[in-house]
């Protein structure tokens, strides 16, 4: 039993360790970049309606500008591509798309294995479900319209961007406040919609936002899964309203 003691009582101090070693590094990371600026001169003309058959036809041209250290969803890669190419400060950066199963239908998080690497190293995730709780079914990716899923993928992005001028603490404070706090949570996902419809996706994301809100009235169980948390996104006519508030951005939809 003494053996076994002391065996529990190492263990615990190497875990303690660990801790400390891992919070001096996130506490000390200064490496990563101080400003991210959107240029809207480098931003795609927003389009009121995606054509798959159209986007089709620049596949090569935007995997050639978009797809550096990026890997594509599988099935996804064009709808991914389009969404990418309102990301330019992404350009460069390291994303991989995931198929997996899981309960929330697509989320984003910086790798935790490279979060403590340098910003330009650093690498991050885009997890998209492909079977999730009964209720969730009608509003996975491949259940949502073809621009829907553009503009959904662009709300995921538009979570990467933020990321980028964050240290690795700031990174792990959002993770935890994000996980305690729900008045957090709903700031933080609709800061995220706005982020989206500045840079360029915000029809797109109505797309999504309209679909999501007929299959909630539509769907029982879809409404009681999602009671607490659909508010903490745009409506489409909130999405509306911003899009007119952005006439340098969407001058001729805005009128």
């Amino acid at each position: 039993m003494k053996r076994l003691g002391r065996i529990f009582k190492y263990l615990g101090i190497g875990l303690l360790a660990i801790i400390l070693v891992v919070f001096l590094l996130l506490l000390l990371d200064s490496d990563y970049q101080r400003e991210v600026k959107l240029n809207l001169q480098q931003l795609p003309k927003p389009q009121k309606k995606h054509i798959r058959a159209q986007d089709s036809t620049q596949f090569d041209q935007l995997k050639a500008q978009f797809g550096k250290n990026k890997i594509l969803p599988k099935g996804y890669e064009l709808q991914a591509l389009v969404a990418l190419s309102h990301y330019p400060e992404l350009k460069d950066i390291s994303i991989e798309f995931i198929l997996q199963e899981a309960y929330i239908p697509l989320s984003s998080r910086p790798d935790p294995i490279t979060i403590l690497l340098p910003w330009k190293k650093r690498k991050y995730l885009v997890v998209i479900s492909t079977k999730s709780v009964k209720a969730f079914e009608s509003i996975l990716l491949k259940n949502l319209p073809y621009n829907g899923q553009i503009g959904v993928i662009g709300h995921e992005l538009a979570h990467t961007t933020d990321y980028l001028d964050k240290s690795a603490l700031q990174v792990a404070r959002i993770g935890f406040n994000y996980a305690t706090s729900n008045t957090y949570r709903k700031s933080f996902e609709r800061a995220t919609d706005l982020r989206t419809i500045k840079h360029g996706l915000g029809y797109q994301l109505r797309s999504m936002s309209q679909d999501i809100s007929d299959k909630i009235k539509r769907i029982p169980a879809l409404a009681k899964e999602v009671a607490s948390t659909k508010d903490n996104y745009l409506t489409p006519q909130e999405i509306t309203q911003q899009i007119g508030e952005m006439p340098a951005l969407y001058p001729r939809l805005s009128k």
